[in-house]
């Protein structure tokens, strides 16, 4: 059982990276943005992204599907675009995840 969760558990970025509204949200997202605004602004810059504002309510649905703790998906410098958890205080949008694994 376990080890079916784990591979279940992996499975979940490949699903979640071929979704097309995921696709369609950071396609729309211009990554060069985060070379002309601060990172305390990055956080309010996301969220008024209407792209992404739609991205947290797939994710947090599909958060509840898979039922997950968190999905979230991070640019590729690592800042969280979006995030299952967007709607509460321990958000992770806006905060850069780049030294994790």
């Amino acid at each position: 059982h376990f080890d079916r969760s784990i591979t279940f558990l992996r499975s979940i970025p490949a699903i979640i990276a071929d979704d097309h509204d995921v696709v369609t949200a950071i396609n729309s997202f211009d990554y060069q943005v985060f070379k002309r605004i601060t990172p305390d602004d990055t956080r309010e810059f996301i969220n008024d992204h209407n792209s992404l504002k739609r991205l947290n309510e797939h994710l947090s649905h599909h958060q509840k599907e898979l039922d997950v703790n968190v999905i979230a998906v991070l640019a590729p410098n690592g800042v969280c675009l979006a995030s299952s958890n967007s709607d509460t205080a321990e958000s992770f949008v806006g905060f850069n995840y780049a030294d994790r694994e």
